[in-house]
């Protein structure tokens, strides 16, 4: 995320911040600690699973380590699922259930 944070720094406007894109960081194999580097610019997350972009816990992709980076900036925003699936009946509880989860795990965690 570093050289879109120092175009967010750049700019210096309260209405223009960084997007945590956590399908791209695994997919691009970017860290969790590029979440914690530039988290006071960070003000959305969106999240999918890696190999297809699918619904989180369709591959059962660990989401924790990047959902403990957003613990540690003190991220209390929306996660935004931008999975896709071929089968929305089935998937969306599975994977409401699935992050939810992961999500309680983590932000309970001291």
């Amino acid at each position: 995320m570093n050289s879109d944070a120092d175009i967010v720094r750049r700019v210096n406007e309260s209405y223009f911040r960084l997007n945590a894109d956590i399908f791209h960081m695994m997919r691009e194999r970017e860290s969790p600690m590029e979440i914690i580097a530039d988290g006071d610019l960070i003000s959305f997350c969106e999240i999918a699973e890696k190999q297809k972009r699918s619904l989180p816990g369709v591959a059962d992709d660990d989401l924790r380590p990047y959902l403990r980076a957003l613990k540690q900036i003190g991220y209390r925003g929306f996660i935004f699922i931008e999975g896709n699936t071929d089968d929305p009946a089935a998937e969306i509880p599975i994977s409401f259930k699935y992050l939810s989860d992961q999500i309680s795990e983590v932000y309970s965690a001291p």
